[in-house]
């Protein structure tokens, strides 16, 4: 147990270690540069920042003696840098919401596309099936439209227009 008490006190008994609370600082700001950060803290964050290098900069300009508050340069890039991270990180998660939104659309229209494609083909099939009728009451059978035609020419009624001779078949002629 007194060993532990001599550790402790070791590392300056109820104070904060510097090292050690810069160690955690740092650590804390590595992941907050890993892990998404929700928008809110990264406004607070970005205040803080802004209050800070303002309050360095208006302590530099009325310092007598500038050199002494040399740090400010380093700090303010360091804090730009952070800022610049975390404005990218939030680009790339709003990019990431729209086109996830815009693969979400494009899989509605190809769904809707298909369907109608299925439709057009159904039409089509039904539209060949009636143009088959049609043909079969045109050239097939006793009583199909070009046999009357041809037996009305045969009976002596002209017309001016011929009637197609790919319609006209030996057997309604034969018969």
């Amino acid at each position: 147990m007194n060993n532990k008490i001599k550790a402790w006190a070791s590392l300056g008994g109820d104070k904060v270690n510097p090292t050690v609370a810069t160690a955690i600082f740092l650590m804390i700001l590595i992941m907050m540069m890993i892990l998404p950060t929700p928008a809110w803290l990264l406004d607070i964050g970005l205040s803080i920042s802004f209050a800070s290098s303002i309050a360095i900069f208006m302590i530099v300009l009325f310092s007598e003696r500038p050199l002494d508050f040399s740090s400010f340069p380093t700090m303010l890039l360091a804090s730009l840098k952070i800022i610049a991270a975390s404005w990218r990180n939030e680009r790339q998660n709003q990019n990431a919401q729209e086109i996830s939104e815009r693969g979400k659309m494009l899989l509605e229209k190809f769904v809707s596309f298909t369907d109608d494609m299925k439709k057009i083909g159904e039409q089509l099939e039904r539209t060949q099936h009636t143009y088959g009728d049609a043909m079969k009451k045109l050239t097939e059978g006793r009583g199909n439209l070009v046999r009357q035609a041809t037996e009305l020419e045969s009976l002596g009624v002209r017309s001016r227009k011929k009637i197609d001779d790919s319609l006209i078949t030996d057997t309604d002629i034969g018969e």
